[in-house]
């Protein structure tokens, strides 16, 4: 008979590590519901493995991020005056350039 597993609980400082976000930062998102998450206590909060890596996994909240993340770029192109935006569409065509650059080279360096 197989053995039934048991489920791996992670910490918000675990998950803040594992997602590269703050601590406080995976509150927000489990406070929200968005992140699935048990309450162990006044200020402790547990998510399993499993609920990480569906959460991870959904593509509704892999678009919603994208939007989020455009929605804050644009927010702040559209603050910039002129000679910022100058600024940023040059630091942008350089760093094409160098993605360009490294994604095409096929040699191997010693």
């Amino acid at each position: 008979m197989p053995q039934p597993t048991q489920e791996v609980y992670l910490t918000v400082a675990q998950v803040a590590t594992r997602l590269h976000l703050s601590t406080e930062g995976v509150r927000i998102h489990l406070r929200s519901g968005d992140l699935p998450g048990q309450k162990a206590g006044p200020k402790k909060w547990l998510v399993t493995e499993t609920d990480l890596q569906a959460w991870l996994a959904n593509p509704v909240r892999k678009l919603a991020e994208k939007s989020v993340s455009a929605k804050r770029l644009l927010r702040t192109i559209l603050k910039m005056d002129p000679e910022e935006l100058d600024l940023a569409a040059d630091m942008l065509d350089a760093a094409r350039s160098l993605y360009n650059l490294e994604s095409h080279t096929t040699e191997e360096v010693d």
